[in-house]
């Protein structure tokens, strides 16, 4: 009977839809058969494990003090830590699985509530077959190495896809979710704030304390309190802002320092700022003009997501998985219009820069792509086509007023 449903199923499904169900099938056969074989190779996994064991020993999360013999490099919460812990019951192999499946699973949930619930048109197979497809270049390397960007980006897009059914307790629970593990995310946060703020603005408050309360409950507070002290201080204590270009974040501040733009670390900081405040009044403005719901919220998430790229603190090429959806659906929605404009060869120019930077990087990093800031560029071309399309779509607005008008 089972296998009659499953056979039904599959016939359902569209060519895209096949050819990305077999592709993303075997990506994670072949990730999941590495990390079984060799759970130390290429893979976070053994930090945030560590992290776990050390978290109920009492041990030190952080460095300096860190052991000597946990896997180096964790950044993230002491909340983060205990989320970790139901894998770190399990053997280095059977764990670096098991949390590459969940990851994978969280994004493919986020994806295809936020399909369903959020997206300003309905998809067709064939389109939801290609959104995965479009959306594989860009996550393959959080799929390979157990980053946790895949979790933070399927919470993100459950939390827009839950504003939009107007779950707001749900929405907030998410965006905590995402917020513990990854700090940068509370810029979605504060745009769906600026745009719900009597709906959601509380509850997100509690659901945040109640996240990162959680370690004062699981460990006695004065060690959680020292932990989170020292999590602070390894935060402002990293500074990439003048290591050598192969290792330096792929942000905005690699082309200043990359061409010598003279612009101060301080001066950049309130240019980030700046940027969060434009998204946030792109946002509004938006709203206050009357955009459908579903559009506002993908363009919200769209243009925070660029700014995490463009400004955030730790832009790594696996970070680009945060941007992946958006990116992806944009692509769709650009190739389903009519319409041919400069505006949309700026997200062209964005996807063959994307193109030269994860898949020929890949493949050949003796080139060395990533000292000449192609991942930049091409975040800054999309970027500038979001940003086109809030202006084009209040053209489209007042046109419509005046012929109303006349």
């Amino acid at each position: 009977m089972y296998t009659g449903k499953l056979r039904d199923w599959l016939s359902s499904l569209s060519p895209w839809e096949r050819a990305a169900l077999v592709i993303w099938g075997a990506v994670l056969l072949a990730v999941c058969v590495r990390a079984f074989i060799a759970p130390q190779t290429r893979t976070v996994y053994p930090i945030y494990r560590a992290s776990a064991d050390l978290w109920w020993a009492g041990g030190e999360l952080y460095e300096p003090a860190r052991p000597a013999w946990a896997a180096d490099g964790y950044r993230y919460s002491p909340t983060s830590a205990i989320l970790f812990s139901p894998f770190a019951l399990c053997s280095d192999a059977l764990g670096g699985v098991l949390w590459r499946l969940f990851n994978v699973l969280c994004f493919a949930i986020g994806v295809e509530w936020s399909a369903r619930s959020a997206l300003p048109m309905p998809l067709s197979g064939g389109q939801r077959g290609l959104l995965w497809l479009l959306m594989l270049p860009m996550t393959l390397q959080s799929v390979g190495n157990g980053q946790v960007n895949l979790l933070v980006a399927g919470a993100m897009l459950g939390a827009v896809a839950a504003v939009k059914e107007e779950r707001w307790i749900l929405a907030s629970s998410l965006l905590s979710i995402a917020i513990v593990f990854k700090l940068y995310p509370l810029a979605l946060a504060m745009v769906l704030i600026v745009l719900y703020r009597r709906a959601l603005a509380w509850r997100l408050v509690v659901a945040l304390a109640m996240a990162f309360g959680l370690p004062f409950v699981c460990q006695a507070p004065s060690y959680a309190v020292d932990q989170y002290v020292k999590w602070i201080t390894a935060l402002a204590a990293e500074d990439r802002s003048a290591i050598t270009l192969d290792h330096m974040y792929r942000d905005v501040w690699l082309l200043i320092h990359l061409y010598d733009v003279p612009i101060s670390r301080p001066v950049y900081g309130a240019m980030c700022v700046a940027g969060g405040g434009v998204v946030a009044w792109l946002c509004w403005r938006g709203q206050r003009d009357g955009w459908p719901t579903g559009k506002l919220l993908t363009h919200a998430l769209a243009l925070s997501t660029t700014w995490m790229m463009l400004f955030g603190p730790a832009t790594e090429s696996s970070s680009f998985a945060l941007f992946a959806p958006s990116f992806a659906w944009s692509m769709l929605e650009a190739a389903a219009s009519t319409e041919r404009s400069a505006r949309h060869g700026l997200l062209w120019s964005s996807a063959a820069i994307f193109f030269v930077a994860v898949v020929i990087g890949g493949v050949v990093p003796s080139w060395r792509l990533h000292s000449a800031g192609v991942h930049v560029w091409a975040s800054l071309c999309y970027c500038a086509y979001l940003m086109a399309e809030s202006w084009r779509s209040d053209a489209v607005r007042h046109a419509a007023t005046q012929n109303a008008a006349a």
